[in-house]
Parts: structure tokens; sequence; C-alpha cells
């Protein structure tokens, strides 16, 4: 799981129990509704959507940032 998250530019320590929770909950759903899985997909898959999802959260805080400072003009969007 490590060499997959390190090719793709996402690793860190923080992420690696996101990693591992999200394909443990997608491994017990599938299991549940009778699928047959791929752990070794399913943990790539992790990789990926933990990624997908960490950059879809930091454009929204961008996105967010931008607003908050074009209601602040003047002396005090220094401070924002």
């Amino acid at each position: 799981m490590l060499v997959v998250a390190a090719m793709t530019g996402g690793y860190m320590a923080v992420n690696i129990g996101a990693y591992d929770v999200a394909a443990a909950i997608t491994v017990i759903i599938a299991t549940q509704f009778g699928l047959p899985v791929s752990c070794t997909h399913i943990a790539v898959g992790a990789v990926f959507g933990v990624g997908f999802l960490r950059e879809y959260l930091k454009a929204s805080h961008a996105k967010r940032l931008d607003e908050i400072k074009d209601h602040h003009h003047g002396s005090d969007e220094q401070i924002v």
C-alpha cells in the first residue's frame, strides 16, 4: 500500500490510516452484498479515493477562503 501511495504522490503518514479504513469499509460492504472482491484492487482504489477526496477538500477550502477574502476590503484585508 505504501508503494502505491508513494507512486501517486499522495503518501503522507496521516493518510495511511484513511487508506486502511476506506479499504476495510469497502471490503465489509461488498462482502455483505455477496460481491466477489479483491483486497488488492480495493486497497489501490482506496489510495486513489482518498487522494481524490483530499484534492476536492483542498479545492473547496481554497474557494471558501477566496470568498471570505472577497468580502473583506480595505484595511482588514491583510488581517484576514
